[in-house]
C-alpha cells in the first residue's frame, strides 16, 4: 500500500485563512548536538478582548522539515480541542468506504468461490454418473446383440436337427393300424 505523505504546515495554512486568521510562523531552532525543534505560535482570542498565545512544541528531530510538519501537526491538534474545530479526512473516509466495499466483494467472492466448487464436485459426479450409464447401456446393447446372435445360431441349429415337415408326414391310417 501506498504512503501518502500530508503536509501540516500548508493544512495549518488552509485551517487559517478558512477561520479569517494570520498563519502562525513556525519558528525552527537547533537544539544540542544537530537536533531540529520546532514550535508554532497560536493566537487564541477568548472572550472577545482577551488573546492567549499558545506555544506548541514539536518533537526533537535530524530533519528540519520533519520538525517543522510535527510542530505543526500539534498546533492543529491544539487548534481543534481549543476551537471546537471538525477536520473531515476525505481520504480517510474513502478508505473506510473502499475498505467495506473490498471486504463486501471478498465475502460475495468466497461465497462463490464455495458455490463454484460445490458445482465442480456435482459436475465431476455427474460427469462419472453418466459415463457410467453409457458404458451399462453399451454393455446391454452388446449383450442383447450377443444373444441374438447365440439365439439365430439355436435356431439354425433346431432347423438343421429338425427333420423336415414332408418327411414326416404320415398318413392318419398308418397310424391308426399300427395299434
Amino acid at each position: 500500500m501506498s504512503v501518502v505523505q500530508l503536509s501540516y504546515t500548508m493544512l495549518l495554512g488552509k485551517i487559517s485563512s478558512k477561520l479569517g486568521v494570520e498563519t502562525p510562523d513556525c519558528i525552527v531552532t537547533i537544539a544540542a548536538e544537530g537536533w531540529f525543534l520546532a514550535y508554532v505560535d497560536l493566537t487564541i482570542v477568548r472572550g472577545g478582548s482577551l488573546i492567549e498565545v499558545a506555544r506548541n512544541w514539536g518533537s526533537l528531530s535530524t530533519d528540519y522539515m520533519t520538525a517543522r510538519e510535527d510542530a505543526a501537526r500539534v498546533a492543529i491538534q491544539r487548534m481543534k480541542e481549543e476551537l471546537g474545530l471538525q477536520i473531515k479526512d476525505a481520504n480517510y473516509d474513502d478508505f473506510i468506504l473502499y475498505k467495506n466495499l473490498y471486504d463486501a466483494v471478498a465475502l460475495q467472492n468466497s461465497d462463490f468461490v464455495g458455490q463454484l466448487t460445490g458445482l465442480r464436485s456435482e459436475h465431476n459426479l455427474l460427469k462419472d454418473s453418466y459415463a457410467t450409464v453409457v458404458s451399462e447401456k453399451a454393455d446391454a446393447i452388446n449383450e442383447q446383440i450377443r444373444l441374438h446372435r447365440e439365439l439365430d445360431d439355436c435356431y439354425a441349429t433346431i432347423n438343421r436337427l429338425r427333420p423336415s415337415q414332408s418327411s414326416m408326414a404320415c398318413d392318419p391310417a398308418d397310424v391308426g393300424s399300427a395299434t
